[in-house]
């Protein structure tokens, strides 16, 4: 039984074939299956994939070939893995106004993200002020992953409605805070709308209320 896709005959797909495929089948089969895919490259997939031109795609796909078979889980075996997130922490926290006491690392994604950095917040306010029920405030435009963080660490979500520009209602935000919260969220773009919450204005709530529990 020949389940190629040359065969005419569909693939089978819960199971491997009888006879393996070719590199041309493999190839074919794959962009029968591209072709229902969004048109990236025409700029047809906000927030999903970027395209950044040919040439700097051409640059990242033989990058990601000549490495794909690397392993980030032991950066003793691959030092030259842990280089890379080395310089780009580096030049990430740069952005970000990190001080030389800062650390990080590179995730999967934007879910992975966001589940560490809720629960590097509820770890920090755990050891620096004992908070046991720790909460966060966040807009309802922001991630879902929030609200998996919110379950997964034991962090009480606190949702507050956008105003009538989308944007995160700042005073609301504001008025949800208390000494048991944790992380503040804003997004640069949220998803529904793709617009820029005021993340000046939600920083300052941050930096009053450190101010006030330092005092």
């Amino acid at each position: 039984m020949n389940n190629s896709p040359s065969s005419g005959q569909p693939a089978q797909k819960n199971q491997l074939p009888e006879i393996g495929w070719s590199a041309t089948d493999v190839f074919e089969s794959l962009e029968v299956m591209r072709a229902r895919d969004v048109r990236w490259r025409e700029g047809r997939a906000f927030s999903l994939a970027y395209n950044a031109g040919p040439d700097a795609l051409a640059v990242a796909e033989e990058a990601y070939r000549r490495f794909s078979g690397e392993n980030a889980l032991s950066t003793d075996a691959f030092p030259s893995l842990k280089q890379i997130q080395a310089e780009v922490v580096a030049m990430a926290g740069v952005w970000l106004g990190a001080t030389p006491n800062s650390a990080g690392f590179m995730t999967s994604g934007g879910t992975e993200s966001i589940l560490m950095a809720v629960k590097a917040a509820r770890d920090r306010l755990l050891a620096e002020r004992q908070i046991r029920q720790p909460n966060m405030v966040l807009p309802t435009s922001a991630h879902a992953a929030f609200a998996k963080a919110g379950a997964y660490f034991g962090v009480e979500v606190r949702r507050v409605a956008v105003g009538s520009d989308w944007r995160a209602d700042v005073s609301a935000m504001r008025s949800c805070v208390d000494e048991n919260t944790v992380l503040i969220v804003g997004s640069a773009p949220q998803y529904p709308q793709g617009v820029v919450d005021d993340i000046v204005g939600i920083a300052k709530i941050a930096s009053d209320v450190a101010n006030q529990l330092s005092r």
